[in-house]
């Protein structure tokens, strides 16, 4: 029974360890897939619309967004698209 205790800590102690290297690597790539989707919807918005449109990064409260003037007239208010929160990844 003895071993079978320490059979099973020594698998806990190299398996938990690595769960945990997953996370972190799967969080940094969802990050990272964000970033990327951000980008794209910022070029097309721009092109949608006609206008320039701006890529927020709030590195304070690790967030981010797109601002682009939606309306037909061309007002200047700026709608926010695509707001992504990284501390939703963790």
């Amino acid at each position: 029974m003895l071993v079978t205790l320490i059979l099973l800590a020594l698998t806990y102690a190299i398996v938990i360890p690595s769960i945990g290297r997953a996370r972190v690597q799967a969080a940094v790539y969802n990050s990272t897939q964000a970033v990327i989707s951000t980008i794209s919807l910022a070029k097309a918005a721009a092109v949608r619309f006609g206008r320039p449109s701006v890529l927020r990064i709030d590195s304070d409260r690790d967030r981010m967004w797109v601002e682009v003037d939606t309306t037909v007239a061309g007002s200047g208010v700026a709608d926010t698209l695509g707001f992504f929160n990284f501390a939703d990844q963790l």
